[in-house]
């Protein structure tokens, strides 16, 4: 009975272990959004029945009984997956399953003989971009008229370079992927060792993700009544990160010239041609992405050894001892460059050194006895979790050499901050109790204590959970047997269960104290003065430098489940309905505190309640006609959350989401320091929030006639409520979108014909609206160098372009001035920028062929498949981004210093600019097996 998620993973980056649909996404209500195609990045956000919570957690990894990280699990060694979705079932789990739980066995020895299985897969990976920036001529032609003094006088421009810098820094790539494994029983154990590498060639220009690994499974069968076992993984990936300035510059290269070279004539990299009027003020990012060298290590291992002995009286005990180390290193050098108008002289090493562990001690102790009809299960129990993280990360500019040893020199600076905590530690009771009578009547209750020990205050530690549950097999009473050849399943269940969610840093019930430093915040190391008095002197010393919260407690979450569960024509048709209702309550949250109280960290409290309802269906239908075998089903999980209250937040709204061109800088890009989403009671989580537009103005004199001051022919309308002002403010300001889908689905479809398979996967979302952040940047230059993509040149009146579909950019004046977007067309939030986000995805399609036995035992082959295979093979939607699987961006709580690891409630459906473009994979791949 273990369950949760490493504490100290909050200074870790999760990275996926093989890219892969998880097979949740066959599952009702449980929405996998992977929109990311980046090697070694970031796993998919995995949201079950809806966000919750303003801190909504990861799903829980239970692999084997024991609580994994959920990053670090090879797909070829997973047996089975099942979901816990309501709180009932998840409540024996603990507080770390508030997200739901994912509970995966993996492969034993099934076979007396030794089996040896080997399969490969070689794909090739295909980037999905916005590929229609400007060339140089068109680039001309739009400074043209936005900056006249660029080319003034200019009598010859085909000379210059025509850089495409889309495909400079993207490419078409490659993975592969190799997997071994041994498996086997005897009378006294059963076995199964493996061994994996998976090679991903990243599409973005020196980006790379390697990867390999080991698992060692075994069961000891002692006599009949003693059982052990372990389980042993372990895997190192290396991975070339997206180092230099290109680290920002995901999704299209805006920020560039097509008329600065790559490499100027005399070999370095390429800056402003002189000659022309031309200013251009970032680097060149081919030359960005080598300007920097980097590599990172990361080490994972989980291993658990367990005990099992049966003991009178229908007892039996096991204990399980589990470990998790994680440790990462990364080296990064940074050479001096010189793009021009961006340079620097001096060169700079960083190393990072990140390690955490868990240690996880779990006992049960469980009785299981049947009396005539009756049967009990009970199960009592105790778990203990501590965990150690500790991190350094050193930087020294100035180095001596230009690799990655540290030789310092008499200009050498160095910084260097870190954390070290030991003390992470989670307690935990808990017990449950099964009963059924006569396998038709079920009963179940549990409950669970958990104290958290550094998350929540010595008065706070401790949360109680209850979890309680009812069923009945109606197919097995004797009223319904003239039935059973029609339904021969029918089952009604019901539940009600709470749980505790804790997930967020440890010790905000606590002061903490740095050194004066003007503001006071994560991350500031710079030491000043700070006065006690207006015109006091200053004094260098130490202050707190972050606002405790001695009453923050545990967060709880509600849900009351109702279902039913048939199957029809033995089994041909099978069906499951379920309804669900959520309630969080005293929700935690990092609410941003304002610049005059001196602190830029956020303040972690308990804010307010949240209330979420859904129906989740499935239906298959599966057979077989003649040679030709099926099963095709499919799941829709409907979804609605409304926030009840926020008692902690003042204005009782809280605003949040951006749509940066560089993470962290406020000033840099479209909409620069602008919010874009609120969560307000009676509203779902992260809605959009912004101007409304309701058309274009036709003519200056309609414009002029508005209440929008700076309005011309061209601008969009925004709705105006004249109780609001004589003119438009930003009171006008209201809901323009909902990014949570009230819908999401899936259609599963399998298919074999004598020799040969398929697998088609389907998913679908309906009901959502996304803010397209990108079509900002295609249709505007948000620098006065930036690129555009042709779209910008269908904007209403550029040039000699009349009323068009598309805002203007601003106002050509006749001394040749150009006014950027003084209506706000472009950099204000608003309606224009809200679309559709519906969408069905082909996400998997699979074809295979299995050669026939009588083939195979004359070359001692057990069983050969091949197949070939695509991912993201087509999307059907009329968004007109470049992908509609949307996840979470910016937040504000990533803006004060705090990344956790939960979901972004208050961000979702931000298409922002910069993202790793979604990629399609096209891979072909052999299994064998010999024994």
């Amino acid at each position: 009975m273990a369950g949760g998620q490493l504490p100290g993973s909050r200074l870790r980056q999760h990275r996926r272990l093989v890219p892969a649909p998880l097979d949740g996404e066959r599952a009702a209500g449980v929405e996998v959004i992977d929109n990311s195609g980046q090697p070694g990045g970031p796993t998919p956000e995995i949201i079950i029945r809806g966000v919750s919570s303003l801190h909504q957690p990861a799903p829980l990894y239970i692999v084997d009984g024991v609580r994994v990280p959920g990053d670090n699990i090879n797909i070829q060694d997973i047996a089975t997956v099942d979901i816990l979705k309501d709180a009932s079932a998840a409540a024996i789990y603990g507080s770390a399953a508030a997200g739901g739980v994912i509970l995966i066995t993996t492969k034993r020895g099934s076979t007396g003989k030794p089996t040896v299985t080997f399969n490969i897969r070689y794909g090739s990976t295909h980037p999905k971009l916005v590929d229609n920036l400007l060339n140089r001529d068109q680039w001309i032609g739009l400074q043209n008229v936005i900056n006249p003094n660029y080319f003034k006088g200019a009598t010859q421009t085909d000379t210059l370079a025509n850089t495409d810098y889309v495909h400079a820094l993207y490419h078409n790539a490659y993975e592969q992927n190799y997997n071994l494994s041994i498996a086997g029983s005897t009378p006294v154990v059963d076995y199964l060792a493996s061994g994996f590498y998976n090679a991903q060639n990243g599409i973005f220009i020196r980006n790379y993700s390697n990867i390999g690994g080991a698992r060692v499974n075994t069961d000891f069968k002692l006599g009949n009544f003693i059982k052990m076992g372990e389980q042993i993984a372990f895997s190192q990936r290396k991975t070339a990160p997206l180092v230099g300035d290109e680290a920002q510059l995901h999704n299209a290269p805006f920020r560039t010239s097509p008329v600065i070279p790559i490499h100027n004539p005399d070999g370095t990299w390429g800056t402003v041609p002189p000659g022309y009027g031309i200013q251009f003020g970032a680097p060149n990012p081919v030359g960005a992405a080598y300007s920097a060298d980097a590599v990172d290590f990361q080490n994972n291992f989980q291993g658990n050894v367990y005990a099992e002995i049966k003991l009178p009286f229908h007892l039996s005990f096991k204990s399980t001892l589990g470990y998790s180390y994680y440790l990462e290193t990364m080296d990064y050098y940074q050479y001096p460059y010189n793009f021009g108008a961006v340079s620097n002289p001096t060169n700079q090493l960083s190393k990072l050194y990140n390690q955490s562990g868990q240690l996880l001690d779990n006992y049960v102790l469980t009785y299981d006895q049947e009396f005539g009809k009756h049967s009990f299960n009970a199960v009592a129990g105790y778990e203990q979790i501590t965990t150690k993280i500790d991190n350094l990360n050193t930087t020294v500019s100035y180095n001596g050499l230009p690799d990655y040893s540290i030789v310092t020199t008499s200009q050498s600076t160095t910084t260097a901050n870190g954390e070290y905590d030991p003390n992470g530690l989670i307690k935990s009771y808990f017990g449950r109790l099964n009963y059924n009578f006569g396998r038709r009547y079920y009963l179940s209750g549990s409950i669970r204590q958990d104290a958290n020990y550094t998350v929540f205050g010595p008065n706070k530690q401790k949360g109680v959970f209850g979890a309680g549950s009812i069923g009945w097999n109606i197919s097995d009473e004797s009223f319904f047997q003239a039935l059973t050849p029609v339904i021969n399943l029918l089952k009604l269940r019901a539940s009600y269960g709470t749980l505790g969610n804790s997930n967020i840093p440890p010790y905000n019930y606590a002061a903490f104290y740095g050194a004066y430093s003007g503001i006071a915040g994560f991350g500031n190391t710079s030491v000043n003065g700070a006065n006690f008095a207006p015109g006091a002197p200053l004094y260098i010393g130490s202050s707190i430098n972050t606002v405790p919260n001695a009453n923050l407690h545990w967060e709880t979450v509600k849900e009351t489940n109702i279902g039913i569960d048939g199957e029809l024509l033995n089994g041909k048709i099978y069906f499951t309905a379920e309804w669900y209702k959520k309630m969080t309550d005293d929700m935690l949250y990092a609410l941003p505190l304002p610049p005059n109280s001196g602190y830029s960290a956020p303040y972690f409290t308990n804010i307010g309640n949240v209330s979420g309802k859904g129906v989740d269906l499935l239906l298959g239908y599966r057979g077989k006609t003649g040679d030709l075998g099926y099963d095709i089903s499919a799941n829709a999980g409907f979804n609605t959350n409304k926030v009840t209250n926020l008692d902690g937040v003042a204005t009782d709204a809280l605003f949040d989401g951006y749509n940066f061109y560089n993470d962290g800088n406020t000033t840099y890009g479209v909409m620069a320091g602008k919010t874009l989403t609120i969560t307000k009671t009676g509203l779902p989580f992260g809605s959009f929030y912004g101007y409304k537009a309701i058309g274009i103005f036709k003519t200056d004199a309609e414009a002029a006639a508005s209440k929008q001051p700076n309005a011309h022919a061209g601008d969009l309308i925004f709705a105006h409520d004249p109780k609001n002002g004589s003119a438009l403010n930003s009171t006008d300001q209201q809901v323009i979108g909902n990014p949570n889908p009230k819908l999401i689905y899936g259609i599963n479809i399998r298919l074999n014909y004598k020799g040969f398979d398929l697998a088609a996967l389907f998913k679908g979302v309906a009901g959502v609206q996304l803010f397209n952040g990108v079509k900002a940047y295609e249709q505007f230059p948000f620098q006065s160098d930036a690129n555009v993509t042709t779209a910008a040149l269908h904007d209403s009146y550029f040039g000699n372009n009349g009323l068009t579909s598309q805002p203007r950019m601003g106002i050509s004046n006749a001394n040749g001035t150009f006014s950027y977007d003084p209506n706000g067309n472009y950099t204000s939030p608003n309606s224009y920028f809200v679309e559709s986000g519906n969408y069905v995805k082909l996400k998997n399609l699979q074809i295979g062929y299995t050669f026939s036995d009588e083939l195979l035992r004359a070359l001692r082959i057990k069983s050969c498949r091949v197949f070939v295979m695509a991912n993201n093979l087509f999307t059907i939607t009329k968004y007109s981004g470049i992908d509609p699987e949307v996840g979470s961006a910016y937040s504000q709580a990533s803006m004060n210093g705090y990344v956790g690891t939960a979901v972004g409630v208050t961000t979702r459906g931000l298409d922002a600019v910069s993202q790793y473009p979604q990629t399609r994979i096209y891979s072909a791949g052999i299994d064998v097996s010999f024994q």
